[in-house]
This record gives structure tokens, C-alpha cells and sequence, in this order.
């Protein structure tokens, strides 16, 4: 076993006030609604895990049994369409991390099943079956890849085993030493040095493995745990998101060199789950810890300079990112069932399947508080929040040798307002805001809107804007 050289780094002071990027993002809903809209009732009670780009569309797996297609093209782009896993006796027909394979299926895991799954783009199901070993306790599969090789690899779902899928159908398996037998590999990727990348939860480490099953670990430095997505970055290094161990609880993005030097980015009460690189630079979905209201979509540079791609007022749980086949930024919602979308222009979409967007330009402060124009593509409910820049508490220093505590702005929920819109109407929307609010806002503070829209389809859209009331 490799012991690897251990460098901490302070977080860079950029971190401390990321900027705000000008991007809108539409988010759909990717399950049946509940009564009053409530995202946490869908009737379906399945959300989407991952999401990979593939023939010019978005593919998704959902808990639910299902692997979704997510159009991506300008008139149509969140329409989806539903493909249902067929059932087996034993198994679950659920689908965890879905990726494309080396015949240009979309290959997909299940945890509780010894199988990995095959779909076409037109909807054809087969299945490959994996060895079982009761004395490891192997039974499913979690993370899976395409590796270096042509070949997919799988890591184990439980017993410390990684398996290579030649593209007949052959399989290897390479057991893992160790005790922690009964701890679940995670996420695996293809990576530096033509090797696959592994997180193993059981002994605090990432691995590595050759095509040829020569296995190395590389510790997390001390005071880090809960590693759970990995990707290659731009610079050719293995990226992560963590957390500290100490409570408070602080969010952490690392970077793991080919030669085992690992390096810790800071990012205080942002929690991160997701991690991606698009070739240029790294993108994150994170929660925020309380007491702080929240969530966001991170963008860094391999420095440690960071960019909040916000307002994201309705608390998504982001658990996947890709870049879709129009160019653009996509995720996965997995707490509010939904799939979205990042356009990086100033102002929101209004594709087909959008119920309303934001007149730009038309926000504006009233006696009472804000108001600004919505324009309906169909019949919609709508529920408009409006929120200001926030800091979040600070809190006690990282038990992580040389790391550094940062504050981080936040979004803050200010403004509440409730409607009916038809199509084809321009509705002026008010929302009462606070004296105090009103005062920050004719001070120059940017306002951040979001539009969550329910059309009779009962799929809900999320058009968000920042703006600065002129």
C-alpha cells in the first residue's frame, strides 16, 4: 500500500466572497405532483440519481424504476420521456448511476441486484449478470465507469470487490484486502494514469486500479470524511467533496495529485455532494448547513476561486452534473424530483415546456415591497420568493490541520407571494417585503427572484433571475 504524501491548504481568500454568476437556471419536475404542489408528496415517490448526456438528449436513472429522457432541444427542452426498468423477483427496479457504454447503451446499477442493466435510446431493456460471493457479502452494484480500457468497471455494493465488464458480457473480479468487508465502495471514475479511481469508505482512503487489477489507497488526511463523488479535473488530478468530522460540520472540496499529495479547499457551510468538470473547470452542487436557507450550484477554478451560480430558493439536493448536448450545464434534483438546466445567459428560458418566465427588466420597489412581470406559455400556479444576499453563522475553527474557516453569503428567503396566471398573460406580481428589506434594496442590494410554476400537467418549472432594482 502507497502512503502518500499529505499536504493541507488554507482556503484561498477568494473563497471567503465568491461572485454570483449571471446564469438563469429552469429546473422540470420529473414525477407526478402531490396535493398543493408539494414536491415531497409526488405520487410516484421515486427522484432522479444521475444524469449523463447521450445521443443528443439527457438520459437520467430514477429510484423509481425508471430511466428517464430529458429533451434538450430549444423548443422542447425538460420534456421527458418515461422508460420503466421491467421487474424481477428479487430486485428493486430502481436504477442508481446510469452512464454510456461501449456499444452506445446506457448502462445503468442497482444496488440490491447482481446485474447491471442495459437500455437503448429506444427503449430496450437487457440485463448482464454479476458473480455473487456470500462469504464478502457481494450482492449489487453502486459506481460504475467506463474505463480506460473500453470496458465498464463496478464498484461492489457490499464487499470490497470492483468488477471489470469486457464488452461480450465477461466478467472480472478483483476482491479488495481489508477488513471492512461490509462497507460499500462508492463512487468510481475513469482517471490519471489510465488507472480507475475509487472511493472505499471503510478505510478512509481513495484507490486506484490498473486494467490489469494492481490496486493502490491514498488516506484522506486527517479530520476529512465522507467522501462521496469523485471526477478528473482539468489539470488531470482527482477531484472530491468531503466534510470535516469535527462538529461543526464544514464542507471541503479536495484534490488528489497522481503522486498521493492531497490539497483542501474550504468552502465553510456549503456542503457539497456533486462534483464535475466540464474540461475548463469544476462544478458543485451543495446544501448549506443551518441556521442558513439555501442551496447552490458552485462553479471553481483548479485555484480555488469560486463562482454561486444562484438564486436556487426551492432547496435542491443536486446528486448528479453533466454537460447536456446543447452546451449548457445540467443536473439532477434528487430531494425535489427534478432535472435542471443552467443556460448562462442573464435571463431565464422560455421553451415549450415552461409555464411563465420573468419579464426582463421589469422589476421593480414599491411602497410595499417588490413587484415584477410574469409572462405565461400556459394555465399555472405560481408561487414567487424573492430573497437577498445573506451571511451565513459563523462557526468554530476546521480540526483540519492548516485549513481556514471562511464565511460564505447565502441566499436569504425575503418575499413571499401566491397567484394564478392563464396563458398568454403579462402578470404584474407584488411581493410585501419588510422596511428594513426595502431600505437594502433602494441601497443597491441585488433582489433574487424564483418562480416555481405548476401548469396543469403538474410538472413544475423553476425560472429564476438576479437583478438590481434600477
Amino acid at each position: 500500500m502507497l502512503r502518500p504524501r499529505i499536504t493541507l491548504v488554507a482556503a484561498i481568500t477568494a473563497l471567503a466572497v465568491p461572485a454570483t454568476a449571471s446564469a438563469s437556471v429552469s429546473t422540470w419536475q420529473s414525477c407526478g405532483i402531490g396535493p398543493a404542489g408539494d414536491t415531497a408528496l409526488c405520487t410516484s415517490g421515486g427522484f432522479p440519481h444521475s444524469i449523463i448526456s447521450a445521443g443528443g438528449a439527457l438520459w437520467a436513472a430514477s429510484a423509481r424504476g425508471e430511466i428517464i429522457r430529458v429533451s434538450a432541444d430549444a423548443g422542447t427542452a425538460g420534456a421527458m420521456t418515461f422508460f420503466g426498468i421491467p421487474a424481477a423477483p428479487t430486485i428493486k427496479p430502481q436504477a442508481d448511476v446510469v452512464r454510456v457504454g461501449p456499444d452506445g447503451q446506457l448502462w445503468f446499477t442497482q444496488d440490491d441486484g447482481a446485474r447491471i442493466g442495459r437500455m437503448t435510446t429506444a427503449g430496450t431493456f437487457s440485463f448482464l449478470p454479476l458473480t455473487e460471493d456470500a462469504a464478502r457479502k457481494v450482492i449489487g452494484a453502486r459506481g460504475l465507469t467506463r474505463g480506460p480500457d473500453g470496458a465498464m468497471w463496478v464498484t461492489r455494493y457490499p464487499g470490497a470487490t470492483i468488477t471489470r465488464i469486457a464488452a461480450d458480457g465477461t466478467t472480472t473480479d478483483y476482491p479488495l484486502a481489508g477488513s471492512d468487508l461490509y462497507v460499500a465502495l462508492q463512487d468510481i471514475v475513469s482517471g490519471p494514469g489510465d488507472k480507475l479511481w475509487f472511493v472505499r469508505s471503510g478505510q478512509n482512503s481513495i484507490g486506484s486500479i490498473t486494467t490489469s487489477g494492481t490496486v493502490a489507497f491514498f488516506h484522506y488526511p486527517l479530520g476529512i470524511s465522507y467522501v462521496s463523488q469523485l471526477t478528473e479535473g482539468p489539470d488531470r488530478a482527482i477531484w472530491f467533496t468531503a466534510v470535516t468530522t469535527a462538529a461543526p460540520r464544514r464542507g471541503l472540496v479536495g484534490r488528489l495529485a497522481p503522486d498521493g499529495t492531497y490539497r483542501l479547499f474550504d468552502l465553510g457551510s456549503y456542503i457539497p455532494r456533486a462534483i464535475y468538470s466540464d474540461g475548463d473547470q469544476l462544478w458543485l452542487g451543495s446544501s448549506i448547513l443551518p441556521p442558513a436557507s439555501g442551496h447552490a450550484l458552485l462553479r471553481m477554478t483548479t485555484a480555488g476561486v469560486v463562482t454561486r451560480v444562484e438564486p436556487l430558493l426551492f432547496a435542491p439536493d443536486i446528486s448528479d452534473i453533466t454537460t447536456g448536448p446543447d452546451g449548457a450545464i445540467w443536473f439532477t434534483d434528487l430531494g425535489g424530483a427534478q432535472i435542471g438546466r443552467v443556460d448562462g445567459k442573464a435571463s431565464p428560458t422560455t421553451g415549450a415546456p415552461t409555464p411563465v418566465a420573468i419579464e426582463p427588466g421589469s422589476l421593480a420597489l414599491t411602497d410595499s415591497g417588490a413587484s415584477v412581470t410574469l409572462d405565461a406559455e400556459a394555465d399555472a400556479d405560481v408561487d414567487l420568493r424573492t430573497g437577498l444576499p445573506a451571511t451565513a453563522a459563523t462557526a468554530s475553527a476546521l480540526k483540519v490541520r492548516g485549513a481556514k474557516r471562511v464565511v460564505v453569503p447565502v441566499t436569504r428567503t425575503v418575499g413571499k407571494a401566491k397567484t394564478r396566471i392563464t396563458k398568454g398573460q403579462k402578470l404584474r406580481v407584488a411581493v410585501r417585503l419588510s422596511a428594513a428589506t426595502r431600505r437594502a434594496i433602494r441601497r443597491g442590494a441585488r433582489v433574487q427572484v424564483a418562480i416555481r410554476a405548476t401548469d396543469s400537467s403538474k410538472r413544475k418549472t423553476v425560472v429564476q433571475a438576479t437583478m438590481r432594482v434600477r
